[in-house]
């Protein structure tokens, strides 16, 4: 390809990337060439944007060839894959607003080039499934913000407000503080400063608090552990940490009291978010109210864990699923006064009923968080327990009306 065609097609990717739709006239003169050279090399418009497009996702498909996304730990992976995208800026700006231009060849391309996007997705939904990334958001929405930062990124640098040499940093450093899982620590930190705090520093950080008067950001722990008369230890070993109720719930069936549930943590953690998104021990422990069988409690769980979760993420988790349920159906029959308690230390799920343990423990981030937001996230078992189990608050009835 000659340098003249070359340059003259990076500069229509980017001028066609803001200004879709352009004329022909216009664009021959936003690109500083005539209008006579422009159809010369390419005889109608939808024979540039084709050609831009097909050359636009030539370029994206090496960049994730050469990225090797399917191997190794993925921040690395990504990091290349993003490196990869930043060398040709103006074909990722042109290919990210392609979907305004409807020519049937542009659609064709387009839909050439779906299943190398979903290798991408495919990329997050790996690392989700390492428990190097967030579970809260989907691999589709975390490929859609790396896009969506790309395409900032190289505007940014179009416009001069930034240097090539730094984009590729920005966009990586953005992307994974905003998508990778915070550990123990920085969750601590986040909930509790003086707590995340260690030696000398903890000491004077606490004396500081304490000299102002102010409060540490979460509410005070539950003081007592009872509930429908059902008594829970305040405080229990776990995971070489020492855990305490954070809140205390009760499971209503058609205003049949069914069972409560006791949630400990390191911590006091009011947000889903909070006891979710970092791997510290937690232990759920759920004691029946009535005769009501495993198998009822357990179909309320897995129905939630279904309902918060992407169906491909769940596909990933179904022999976890499968042996959690084996686990729940050798426990037999139930009765009132029955107390099943579910540990979740590290990578594992361990059942206990009545205090002895059940089946093997079950393996994988992905099942211990799905089992979290089952009772806690957006479509839980009872949105009223999960509320409970957080200590937060009755909503404000007055204040909604």
């Amino acid at each position: 390809m000659s340098t003249v065609r070359e340059r003259l097609m990076h500069e229509i990717a980017a001028v066609l990337a803001g200004q879709p739709r352009l004329p022909m006239e216009q664009l021959a003169q936003a690109v500083g060439t005539s209008r006579a050279t422009l159809h010369r090399m390419f005889p109608t418009r939808e024979a540039i944007v084709s050609e831009i497009l097909a050359r636009a996702v030539e370029e994206c498909q090496a960049a994730i060839e050469a990225a090797a996304i399917d191997e190794g730990p993925v921040e690395p992976a990504l990091r290349r894959l993003i490196d990869g995208f930043m060398a040709n800026t103006e074909f990722f700006l042109f290919l990210r607003s392609a979907g305004n231009e409807h020519f049937e060849s542009s659609d064709a391309i387009l839909e050439a080039f779906e299943p190398h996007q979903q290798r991408v997705i495919a990329l997050f939904r790996r690392g989700q499934e390492a428990g190097s990334l967030r579970v809260d958001l989907s691999a589709q929405w975390m490929h859609d913000a790396m896009a969506g930062l790309l395409y900032e990124a190289a505007c940014a640098m179009r416009a001069g407000r930034l240097a090539a040499a730094d984009a590729p940093d920005f966009v990586v450093s953005l992307l994974l503080d905003g998508t990778r899982r915070r550990t123990q620590r920085e969750a601590a930190a986040r909930a509790d400063p003086a707590r995340a705090a260690s030696g000398p520093a903890r000491a004077l950080l606490a004396a500081i608090l304490a000299s102002v008067g102010l409060a540490l950001s979460a509410p005070d722990p539950v003081q007592a552990a009872e509930i429908e008369g059902v008594e829970f230890a305040d405080r229990v070993e776990l995971g070489g940490q020492s855990l305490s109720v954070n809140g205390l719930g009760l499971r209503e069936v058609y205003i049949v009291k069914t069972w409560v549930a006791a949630l400990y943590t390191p911590m006091p953690m009011r947000s889903a978010q909070a006891v979710i998104g970092d791997p510290g021990p937690r232990r759920l422990a759920i004691s029946l109210l009535a005769d009501v069988s495993i198998d009822h409690v357990a179909r309320g769980i897995l129905d939630a864990v279904r309902r918060n979760h992407d169906p491909l993420l769940l596909v990933s988790i179904e022999p976890a699923i499968e042996a959690f349920v084996a686990a729940l159906r050798a426990i037999g029959p139930t009765q009132k006064g029955d107390r099943l308690v579910l540990d979740l230390v590290d990578d594992q799920t361990r059942l206990s009923f009545n205090g002895l343990t059940v089946g093997e423990p079950v393996t994988g981030l992905l099942f211990r968080d799905a089992l979290l937001r089952a009772f806690l996230g957006k479509a839980p078992v009872d949105a009223e327990l999960g509320r409970q189990l957080l200590g937060l608050a009755p909503p404000d009835d007055g204040a909604r009306r």
